[in-house]
């Protein structure tokens, strides 16, 4: 490989906000290549360069970084393949793709960000793009961000491109299946929540089996001042366990006063 081959044109990266450099369409098309040429293992970096993206300089360069930036590709220059999300696309029949699609739309944060200032709504391209600016795209950028943005959702299925203006859908459905699906810290909370109503209905039941063996009607007992004179009795009382706490403890605390409990 000549270093003529590997320099990059005049101009170069323009520093700012980092986004794709091709649109998700393209980086899908890749990523199915990826799968197959890393179906036995992680491959060298110019392996890949040269299979997948058919260039060995900074073109080359671009296009693997973009993939990467869509969560398909993972690795490093020792060894990359395709991401477990990359496989399910390869793999998708056409009816479960589009959440798939959209979760790697929204992968790269620049997107995630557009996106999420604009789902539900029709906007113009001059709108994103003054977002876009305000995410610290470089202005020599912003353009072809709002480009590659506007085409990567409309591939995805989370907006339609009209003219000058993009309606986006109202969420993006893949969430369900990545931001909504429990993570580990979701997973726990979860757990924690649960744990907690287990707790609340073990507490409930300790407390009737341990205060109350039986209820009967609270109405036939005579009032405390006459409870000197009345005969010894023996009452009944049944807990319902999924008795509120509050509930629960007016009764305990109205047995109490006749001495019941």
């Amino acid at each position: 490989m000549t270093q003529a081959s590997k320099a990059k044109p005049p101009g170069g990266r323009k520093g700012g906000t980092r986004f794709p450099q091709i649109p998700l369409g393209k980086a899908v098309e890749y990523a199915k290549k990826l799968v197959a040429k890393t179906h036995s293992g992680p491959q060298p970096q110019d392996q890949i360069l040269g299979g997948v993206f058919n260039s060995l300089s900074w073109v080359g360069d671009v296009k693997l970084s973009a993939v990467k930036q869509f969560g398909l590709l993972q690795g490093d220059r020792a060894g990359y393949e395709a991401t477990e999300l990359a496989k399910q696309i390869a793999a998708a029949p056409d009816e479960e793709l589009p959440p798939l699609l959209q979760r790697a739309c929204l992968t790269p944060p620049i997107f995630k960000a557009l996106f999420e200032t604009f789902h539900n709504d029709e906007v113009s391209l001059a709108k994103i793009r003054q977002v876009a600016a305000h995410q610290k795209v470089h202005i020599d950028s912003a353009d072809k961000c709002v480009d590659l943005f506007v085409a990567s959702t409309e591939f995805a299925g989370l907006g339609s491109r009209n003219g000058e203006t993009v309606k986006f859908s109202a969420r993006d459905s893949g969430s369900s299946d990545s931001e909504n699906a429990p993570s580990n810290e979701d997973e726990g909370g979860a757990a924690n929540v649960q744990g907690e109503r287990d707790s609340d209905d073990n507490t409930n039941k300790r407390r009737s089996s341990k205060d109350v063996q039986a209820m009967a009607a609270t109405t036939e007992l005579p009032p405390p001042s006459s409870r000197s004179r009345v005969n010894p009795v023996q009452v009944n009382i049944t807990i319902d366990p999924t008795m509120d706490p509050e509930k629960l403890e007016r009764h305990l605390k109205l047995l109490r006063g006749y001495g019941i409990c």
